[in-house]
């Protein structure tokens, strides 16, 4: 039986938004813009399509005792 190999995706949520995708900003307009956090998906949204793309969440992280900053560990199986 062959081992199988995985895919990991981090992603950082602020007040419910997805803000940060392995590190890289998930929004589209510039992080320091006014309204840059607007840009970004709502976590629910994201979950739903990264869900239908074969993502399941494997962890989560609480980062602040306010719930307004989480880490999301996500992983899906290569093909």
């Amino acid at each position: 039986m062959p081992n199988q190999r995985f895919e990991y995706r981090l992603c950082q949520v602020q007040f419910n938004r997805v803000t940060f995708v392995n590190g890289e900003w998930a929004g589209t307009l510039p992080p320091n813009h006014e309204k840059a956090l607007e840009t970004c998906r709502w976590i629910w949204d994201y979950l739903n399509k990264a869900g239908a793309e074969g993502w399941q969440m494997s962890g989560a992280l609480m980062m602040s005792e306010d719930n307004n900053a989480q880490i999301l560990y996500l992983m899906r199986a290569l093909s």
